[in-house]
């Protein structure tokens, strides 16, 4: 549980609401949003909710918080009507590793052509629920996540259509809900994204590849919008602490980069409709089980949906569909490019000097206009007048300000460099305008110093005479 909210956890916890609505207990729930926000929200609170609402009343936290807390008690009704006609299937003796399967559907949830995917589960409170990608959590500390529902929508368009665009919504959407930590490690994955765009990668393949580096299996929080999966169930079982969950989706929820790989990304939330079958992982299995064995025998008794696709067919629609969105990305990759140009350009005119900055403007219209790129003659049009500037500064003050003498710390890989044109990057154009801002600051500084005690031996000598 997050530290600054944990004691008010513990007041509520150990004491009980009088029948009064203005009661101490009662003013500090409504006194303290963040808390209010995870009670409602956050489905890693189910068990201190029902804790606390033991200890208090149900009315009295109604009050207190509001209506939408009663929704907490239980899954939505969607969950309700799933387990309502489930059905258990021993498939196993008691040692194997996954002995039984607990079928919650046998018809598809979509009138599309499905294709089933299998996911390994660490936790089992989550099995039944909405499956919900990196991009909509935020870790509270201890294990414990949190599900941020009203950046739903930005994660949607971003796994749709990855984009700068849509990146750029997301992040204006999502940074002021995230710790510390996290919105930190969101301005480096989306500078990590940009630098990788301006050097001719996709977003959708980069997304991908964050999406793999997560390992699979952690409670964390991330930049990716995918729900990762797989079409064999004994990846899944490697993952699965708690066991392995059966999806049937349609093809359109996929964010495919090969159609022979195994490993998939499912785009935005799964919904718990698509969750056909669970298969729970036999906590008291025996040490010589095998788990890949036991999972393939659990699957073989899954039922088939009439709408699955076969393996024939679904190698093709995975090959049409990978056509089709390189396609779109080969597209709107130039899109993010000039975005991202614009941006830096901007960010960097921002923190210039007036008279610099018009010149930036000059350097990226010819830039331009000779089909080179206007980003990179910005920078090596700043440095070499902060180099000028520099040497200039040296020559008035006779101290050596030359650009070779400074250093810098790289904010990403925390590693001290020099400033040098060829390696040049969007931080380093920007701490070395601060750098020649300071010099001239110590400069000036400098010669005002001795234009007074030049004045001031003047003044001296003439009153000898």
């Amino acid at each position: 549980m997050n530290p600054e909210h944990e004691s008010s956890v513990n007041l509520l916890q150990n004491n009980r609401l009088t029948n009064s609505p203005d009661d101490s207990m009662a003013t500090l729930i409504r006194q303290d949003p963040a808390l209010r926000e995870r009670i409602r929200n956050s489905s890693e609170l189910f068990a201190d909710y029902n804790r606390i609402k033991n200890q208090l009343g149900q009315e009295a936290v109604t009050s207190a918080i509001g209506p939408e807390v009663s929704s907490m008690e239980t899954e939505p009704s969607s969950q309700e009507s799933l387990t309502s006609s489930e059905s258990r299937l021993s498939v196993a003796g008691p040692d194997s590793a996954f002995p039984e399967i607990r079928v919650l559907r046998d018809t598809p949830a979509t009138a599309e052509k499905t294709v089933r995917v299998y996911r390994g589960v660490s936790d089992t409170r989550l099995m039944e629920r909405d499956q919900v990608p990196y991009a909509m959590r935020t870790e509270y500390g201890g294990g414990s996540i949190g599900i941020l529902k009203d950046v739903e929508e930005e994660v949607a368009a971003l796994a749709e259509n990855p984009g700068y665009a849509t990146l750029t919504a997301y992040k204006k959407k999502v940074e002021g809900k995230l710790n510390p930590a996290e919105a930190q490690r969101l301005r480096d994955d989306i500078a990590e994204i940009e630098d990788a765009i301006l050097n001719g990668e996709n977003a959708r393949d980069l997304l991908v590849h964050m999406q793999i580096r997560h390992g699979g299996g952690n409670a964390t929080s991330g930049l990716t919008p995918y729900v990762s999966a797989t079409l064999d169930p004994r990846e899944a079982a490697d993952y699965g602490k708690a066991g392995v969950i059966a999806m049937d989706i349609p093809l359109s929820m996929l964010s495919e980069s090969s159609a022979d790989g195994t490993e998939v990304r499912l785009n935005g939330v799964i919904g718990s409709e698509y969750i056909t079958a669970i298969i729970p992982r036999n906590p008291n299995a025996a040490e010589a089980a095998d788990s890949e064995v036991d999972i393939a025998r659990a699957v073989e008794s899954l039922p088939s949906l009439e709408n699955q696709y076969s393996q024939e067919e679904l190698q093709q629609a995975r090959q049409e569909k990978i056509a089709a969105t390189a396609e779109r990305d080969v597209s709107s990759h130039q899109k993010d490019v000039e975005q991202i140009w614009r941006n830096r350009i901007d960010a960097i005119s921002a923190i210039a000097p007036p008279e610099l900055a018009a010149h930036i403007q000059v350097v990226e219209a010819q830039a331009r206009e000779l089909g080179a790129n206007p980003y990179e003659a910005a920078k090596s049009y700043v440095y070499d007048s902060a180099e000028a500037r520099l040497e200039q500064i040296s020559q008035e003050t006779g101290r050596s300000y030359e650009i070779d003498t400074f250093s810098y710390v790289d904010p990403r890989t925390k590693r001290r460099g020099t400033y040098t044109k060829e390696a040049l990057d969007d931080a380093m154009v920007k701490r070395l305008m601060r750098t020649v801002q300071r010099v001239e600051g110590e400069a000036e500084e400098l010669m005002a110093k001795r234009a007074a005690a030049k004045r001031a031996r003047e003044d001296a000598t003439a009153a000898l005479l």
